[in-house]
């Protein structure tokens, strides 16, 4: 009954009938105690819209509003019908992006650039009219669903968070959060349950998302006391997931946790949540009704979680005491060789990195999220030339590399290819998991990397290199820099 309640096209209480009986036939929930009905769907709140129906949904269009707001009103009905919690709304849009002048329901940048056109506007409309019918469209969902089931609870994921600000595409999430809280009545709570924690182990790492959350979505408030009275927290963990979606329930050494982990990741989700933690599961392994023994201690380790844990526990490394001296030499003739043959294929240094940048080894293994969720100033720095076994750092698994820079002003990507190029890393190495990171964007780890797309000339630029070394040598690149080579004129 995920449904899509947000769709442009009326929902009858009998078409839902069959499901509706399904679910009263269930006598007893067992420890399910506060379910919640979906209210996402395949494309989200904003969809492709059915077959047959061009528009998709428009904050603007009243005649759309005419349709969702009976439909959202029937949700509640049937939540309330069903003794359910509440509701959960899905903001995520998963593949599924809607074809009208709103891409993603939060992305004034799209609209604004292109989207207007699509209504026959002649200009958009400014940031703030448009926050503000936002806020009014949040404001009348609120209402609906508190006019039909007072009281509920509104479980909204997932929780946006950006440290460094948020992005186009959310930028009117915070208009929308405050909508929700004016309309919701004085009784009915709204949590939010936050992703960015699901590959979080540790307590401290989830309390930092847990308070940067509320403190960012409060510095964008319209009123911020308000809102932080009526916001709860609820931090999620994947359970059978991380790097490549990993998982199996035979071998415990591919699983991004252990079961010892996952007990105290369990028990820390709790701890920082204010009412709710949440488990997010894509294969069902747990629900199986003959499970492994290993899911058995996956189980049991769920259980354990719900007990007294120690907040302080850090996950403990795997120590690797070898020496690297000769790789490391190894690596230096290569990065060597690299550079005396590079000048000869037509690229022209223009920016040289420096040789340390601030590293952090990460004993959780998430990798791909922290290269945004903590300020890198406190990190110690480490030499790009060396492993990082070679410097003090005696431990295999995953880590991040990170530099800001000032990009050459004279840079043109219209012109000139632009390149990132890793000197002394292995045109053999395989581990899929190594990303580069500029300014967000992702790219698999090579000697050279097209970046005419996403560099930010005569402006800061920030770069991560995340690197996951199950075994050593850990994380040396050579030396770095920015190359460039003229177009050729049909590249143009």
């Amino acid at each position: 009954m995920s449904g899509q309640w947000w769709k442009l096209v009326p929902i009858t209480y009998e078409e839902l009938r069959p499901e509706i009986e399904a679910f009263k036939s269930v006598k007893d929930w067992g420890r399910l105690t506060d379910n919640f009905l979906w209210g996402g769907g395949p494309g989200s709140i904003w969809g492709e819209g059915d077959p047959g129906i061009a528009e998709t949904q428009d904050w603007f269009n009243d005649d759309h509003w005419k349709i969702i707001l009976p439909n959202v009103k029937l949700q509640a009905r049937i939540a309330r019908e069903l003794k359910f919690k509440g509701i959960m709304l899905d903001v995520e849009q998963y593949h599924h992006h809607g074809r009208g002048p709103w891409r993603f329901p939060f992305d004034y940048h799209y609209y604004a650039e292109s989207g207007y056109k699509l209504t026959g506007e002649v200009a958009p409309r400014p940031l703030s009219q448009v926050a503000d019918k936002v806020y009014h469209r949040a404001q009348q969902y609120g209402r609906a669903i508190c006019q039909v089931y007072p009281g509920l609870t509104l479980f909204l994921i997932p929780a946006i968070y950006r440290p460094n600000d948020l992005t186009d595409r959310e930028i009117l999430f915070p208009a929308f959060l405050d909508g929700l809280v004016a309309g919701l009545d004085d009784d009915s709570p709204l949590l939010l349950g936050s992703e960015q924690t699901y590959v979080c182990s540790q307590y401290s790492d989830m309390a930092i998302i847990r308070d940067g959350t509320i403190a960012q979505m409060c510095s964008r408030s319209r009123d911020p006391d308000r809102l932080r009275q009526k916001l709860s927290f609820a931090v999620g963990i994947w359970t059978d997931g991380g790097h490549g979606r990993r998982y199996s329930d035979t071998d415990v050494s591919i699983n991004h946790r252990d079961p010892e982990r996952h007990k105290h990741a369990v028990h820390n989700a709790l701890a920082a949540s204010d009412h709710y933690g949440w488990l997010y599961g894509e294969k069902s392994y747990y629900l199986a009704t003959d499970p492994t023994p290993l899911t058995r201690r996956y189980l049991q380790a769920n259980t354990d979680g719900h007990f007294s844990q120690d907040l302080n526990w850090q996950p403990e490394p795997k120590w690797d005491m070898a020496d690297y001296t000769d790789h490391d030499a190894q690596m230096a003739a290569a990065d060597a060789r690299f550079w005396s043959e590079i000048g000869a294929e037509g690229y022209r240094v223009a920016f040289e990195f420096p040789e340390y940048w601030h590293f952090y080894y990460d004993t959780e293994e998430r990798g791909r999220s922290i290269h945004w969720k903590y300020p890198h100033a406190g990190w110690p720095k480490i030499s790009t030339l060396r492993c990082w076994q070679s410097q003090s750092i005696k431990a295999n698994g995953e880590g991040v590399c990170r530099v800001k820079f000032d990009a050459p002003v004279d840079l043109n990507p219209r012109t000139q290819q632009i390149f990132l190029a890793f000197g002394g890393f292995p045109a053999d190495h395989h581990d899929s998991w190594t990303v580069v990171r500029l300014n967000g964007k992702g790219y698999p780890i090579k000697n050279l990397l097209d970046v005419s797309d996403r560099i930010r000339p005569g402006v800061s630029n920030f770069l991560a290199v995340e690197l996951i070394n199950k075994t050593g040598p850990g994380g040396p690149l050579g030396h770095v820099k920015l190359l460039v080579r003229n177009r050729k004129k049909q590249e143009n």
